[in-house]
């Protein structure tokens, strides 16, 4: 999702709302707007370990772009979709990232 604040927020209002909008909408978990109510989707798929400061900022955006599919009015089962390399940094990060998850 890219663009201006405008139309960004134009192009979620699609998402969210019209029947023939794409079915599918790719984010940035560093720029896209807090927020962001998502309930047309129930899939959200992670392409990588977040990157931040610290591992407790990285895990925050992470639940964070799990919260906006994860909201009041989502009606459908949410499917959280991890894609990890094996045997390299991002699957030790991925990890330690999941082990901070399951301490909340």
């Amino acid at each position: 999702l890219g663009g201006s604040v405008w139309s960004r927020r134009a192009a979620l209002r699609k998402f969210q709302f019209e029947a023939d909008s794409p079915r599918m909408l790719l984010l940035s978990l560093e720029e896209s707007a807090s927020g962001t109510n998502l309930t047309a989707s129930n899939h959200v798929i992670i392409v990588h370990p977040m990157e931040a400061a610290t591992r407790e900022e990285a895990v925050a955006f992470e639940m964070q772009a799990v919260g906006r599919v994860r909201r009041p009015g989502q009606q459908r089962r949410i499917h959280i979709w991890r894609f990890v390399t094996l045997d390299t940094v991002e699957q030790r990060i991925t990890e330690e990232h999941q082990r901070e998850l399951w301490e909340r």
